[in-house]
């Protein structure tokens, strides 16, 4: 059910809301594909919305950390 809540949340841009908070549920969703469904398309959007966290927050700990973990396993 994350998974459903996460992306319902990222799709509501509210002005008012930090960018922050956009970026750790994107990353969550990250880490989520990465890790609880480590199939190669899962991958592939895990890559995406860590990508899309660090576009929110560029300096976002776990989206750094983990796709630069999803870069060297994919190698």
């Amino acid at each position: 059910g994350a998974i459903s809540y996460l992306k319902q949340a990222v799709k509501h841009k509210d002005p008012y809301t930090p960018k922050y908070i956009y970026a750790e549920a994107y990353a969550t969703l990250g880490v989520i594909y990465q890790f609880y469904f480590p199939v190669h398309n899962h991958l592939t959007f895990a890559a995406i919305y860590y990508k899309d966290a660090l576009k929110y927050e560029p300096n976002n700990h776990t989206a750094r950390k983990y796709l630069k973990k999803l870069r060297k396993y994919s190698k």
